[in-house]
């Protein structure tokens, strides 16, 4: 699951000419305006990207993946790393399908290894090209054959959904996958993560609403919350659900990093002064609620960085550089 945000590097960089304004206009008449609105900008970039997806190729990234099984594997020994036990559970099924795949049975028993693998952790299986074709392929089978049972089929549309690659081409599969099989708070997550990349937030609200309907113990939906607010510009509301995550996830959530650098985001946007009141300084209340939480992130992200790497998302970068001007301008 994920949001789509535009790294710093490949988005325009309006700080260096704020920089530049707030330098040059100490004392200057308009150059402190000139350089909020350049801030308010800044601010904005995160909600501008076009929808990608997370899908790292090539030898150094799957070799990256398997020095992370290890790390990840001796840390899910520790006490409330949940989701470091689930990672290593759904490794354990990727190498039962390869023990198959090496005994040449790939069957209905090493595809429902593939299932379970991508059901607990769509991010776990390290896949070759040529598996994941054949995961395509034999999902393609069992959706197309009458006699297949209902279990396998909705696996198949599962596997099928979460191998496309193309969130226009998953959600079909994922939808059918809806009304076919009992209520699934996952599938629900699925359906919402793939709307939130497509830019479609009421839908991705939606179904994060319906799969804490089905569990409430579904914690990654308040992220998910926080992120279809905070693109909506709701910001409060956004805040309230990355805190309720932030309170109810696991100790390693991946997404807890993301979550704190989300809070962050908007109470600096928060603290931008409004289009009729361009002179005011920034809210120095906000600022320090935004550089709390910036902190608060930098620090999980340096706990969690050798489970999960770093942040994929954009708060940061934008962070980094909007926290320093606004201090400087609110002097």
């Amino acid at each position: 699951s994920g949001e789509g945000v535009r790294s710093a590097s490949s988005a325009p960089d309006p700080a260096g000419a704020t920089r530049e304004l707030l330098d040059k206009g100490e004392g200057k008449p308009g150059m402190k305006e000139a350089a909020l609105a350049a801030m308010q900008t800044l601010a904005m970039l995160g909600q501008r990207a076009p929808p990608k997806l997370h899908s790292p190729q090539g030898r150094p990234a799957v070799e990256a993946k398997l020095e992370r099984i290890k790390i990840v594997g001796e840390a899910a020994m520790r006490e409330g790393f949940t989701e470091c036990k689930a990672y290593s559970r759904a490794v354990e099924h990727v190498l039962a399908f390869m023990d198959l795949k090496d005994q040449g049975d790939l069957g209905e028993e090493a595809f429902s290894h593939l299932y379970e693998a991508h059901f607990i952790n769509e991010r776990a299986p390290v896949l070759d090209l040529k598996d994941k074709e054949w995961g395509r392929s034999f999902a393609q089978r069992l959706i197309k054959n009458p006699s297949t049972s209902p279990k396998m089929r909705c696996r198949a549309l599962f596997v099928q959904g979460i191998l496309s690659g193309d969130p226009t081409t998953s959600l079909p599969l994922f939808a059918q996958l809806q009304r076919e099989s009992p209520p699934s708070a996952r599938v629900c997550e699925l359906l919402g993560s793939l709307n939130g990349f497509l830019q479609k937030w009421g839908e991705l609200q939606r179904f994060s609403l319906l799969s804490l309907e089905i569990d409430p113990n579904f914690y990654h939906s308040h992220y998910t919350l926080g992120v279809a607010a905070k693109q909506i510009s709701d910001l409060p509301k956004a805040i309230n659900h990355y805190k309720t995550f932030i309170e109810v996830c696991p100790k390693d959530a991946r997404k807890s990093v993301d979550a704190l650098f989300g809070v962050a985001h908007c109470y600096t946007r928060l603290s931008l002064p409004s289009e009729g009141s361009m002179g005011k300084p920034p809210s120095k209340e906000m600022l320090a609620e935004a550089t709390k939480y910036y902190n608060l992130g930098v620090a999980r992200e340096k706990e969690l960085s050798p489970f999960w790497g770093v942040s994929e998302q954009g708060d940061r970068q934008i962070l980094e550089s909007m926290l320093p001007l606004l201090e400087a301008s609110g002097r």
